[in-house]
């Protein structure tokens, strides 16, 4: 008895068990609606630009982060008598530390950067009819990435928190999160409202409101030192998890 060609079609769908078309767009198995798979997509074009481009787009938030970590750990390890728990990451950066160019230039200026492409890229996956508040949303995520590169750009004098540079520096974290957080709760408010969207909306509305309350809350509520880590963490992370789960194409995902 010859073998049905279509008992044998597997693959990262699954087996679908029907024709090609026969009873409407195909149902992927990392989805329950019908729409083309991100993941599939990348994993049947391995080997092809298209695929390489969306890995390394999809990579982009985790390189931040783990960018970030590391250069906060590494040289606050490397500058005696630093603490963690007590010393501002600025200071690691700031004017007459040693490496804190170095520093500015991986901490700041590089996830800065890395930042700003994931907002980009956001930007140019938006629909083709975005509502206002995705669209802000996305522009002030941008805002957010430009400042953080700033506080790279215009470190503190630690001699001198009154000083102009320290101004300057302080103006830029002060942007970062005014930027940020709004930002944040506007994409929140607009995905919370599209189907297939309500676990990235969460984790984005979860990312503004830490960011919020480090940054803005009681300053009794955490120590200083550690509020700031927090809210930087609540930064990265959602540099990472935002670049990996945004739909590779918007007008399909949305």
């Amino acid at each position: 008895m010859e073998a049905n060609p279509r008992d044998s079609r597997r693959g990262v769908h699954g087996d679908t068990g029907t024709p090609d078309n026969a009873d409407g767009p195909e149902r992927c198995a990392f989805r329950t609606v019908p729409m083309q798979c991100t993941q599939c997509d990348v994993l049947k074009g391995i080997g092809g630009v298209v695929a390489i481009d969306e890995v390394l787009w999809r990579a982009t938030g985790w390189m931040a982060a783990a960018v970030f970590i590391a250069a906060v750990l590494g040289f606050g390890a490397a500058l005696p008598g630093y603490a963690q728990g007590t010393h501002p990451v600025a200071l690691l950066g700031a004017q007459g530390i040693a490496h804190a160019g170095v520093f500015n230039l991986l901490a700041f200026e590089l996830v800065g950067v890395l930042a700003l492409a994931v907002a980009a890229r956001v930007l140019s996956r938006m629909p083709a009819r975005p509502g206002w508040p995705l669209r802000i949303g996305g522009q002030l995520i941008v805002l957010a990435g430009l400042a953080f590169f700033g506080m790279g750009a215009l470190p503190l004098n630690p001699l001198d928190l009154d000083d102009r540079a320290s101004q300057y520096h302080a103006t830029a974290w002060l942007l970062w999160g005014v930027a940020f957080v709004p930002g944040t709760l506007l994409l929140a408010s607009d995905l919370l409202n599209r189907d297939g969207m309500r676990v990235l909306a969460w984790i984005t509305l979860g990312a503004g409101l830490v960011v919020a309350v480090a940054c803005f809350g009681p300053p009794a509520l955490l120590p200083q030192a550690i509020a700031q880590r927090v809210a930087f963490l609540g930064w990265v992370g959602w540099l990472a998890l935002a670049a990996w789960c945004w739909p590779a194409k918007a007008e399909q995902a949305f």
